[in-house]
């Protein structure tokens, strides 16, 4: 993953529209100056995607967070589908609050990620991350809301999961936004499952990974 400086200027000038960069920047509370730079492709390193955020919160014309994203390198271009439009990962509200969440997480990390896009198998989680320098090679990350999580739908979805190819090095992740959600599936484990199974909670509010823990090992 790479910053295009140049695609990154001509998404933000659009975003911009008819404002001066000023207003702009008064309307999403960023720096006039760094909008400035970012837009005459003088900033050799990205955006934060708490940045991005907040110029795609205040954009005109358009111009979408996913679009701003691969400007700056944070996604690939695998993570959008044959016909332009971003894959599910990013396509609800709930999926694009958790990126934001896991990059900030990833981001902290010292090794190397790239997000990928699973192909040929029935289920695709919501996220998939490859790794180096990990204790695994590949993430995967499905985010489900809570109001889903019961009996029988969770033994459901741990079926599912067991279609996927597994091994030792790969981790899979159940993500929940609730506490009750995150008790109970702890509470129900698989019982025969052979995968690196984790259940994650996380707050939107605060905007963080609060716990995850392991269900099942391989």
């Amino acid at each position: 993953m790479s910053f295009d400086v140049e695609r990154f200027a001509d998404l933000l000038k659009s975003a911009k529209g008819n404002r001066s960069i000023n207003k702009y920047a008064q309307d999403i509370d960023i720096s006039a100056a760094h909008i400035s730079r970012l837009i005459r492709g003088l900033i050799g390193t990205p955006p934060s995607p708490e940045t991005i955020n907040k110029f795609a919160q205040g954009a005109h014309n358009g111009v979408s967070y996913n679009e701003l994203m691969m400007a700056a390198g944070h996604i690939g271009k695998a993570n959008v589908n044959e016909d332009g439009n971003a894959d599910r990962e990013t396509g609800s509200r709930l999926e694009k609050e958790f990126l934001h969440i896991l990059l900030s997480e990833l981001y902290q990390q010292d090794y190397e990620w790239s997000f990928e896009k699973s192909r040929g198998a029935r289920f695709t989680p919501d996220f998939t991350i490859k790794l180096n320098n990990a204790d695994y090679t590949v993430w995967h990350i499905e985010l489900k809301s809570s109001t889903v999580i019961k009996d029988p739908y969770l033994y459901r979805l741990y079926g599912t999961i067991a279609t996927l190819e597994m091994s030792p090095s790969v981790k899979f992740t159940i993500a929940v936004e609730s506490l009750e959600a995150y008790n109970y599936i702890k509470d129900f484990p698989p019982v025969s499952l052979r995968a690196n199974l984790f259940v994650m909670l996380v707050d939107f509010q605060k905007k963080a990974i609060v716990n995850e823990e392991r269900l099942c090992r391989y």
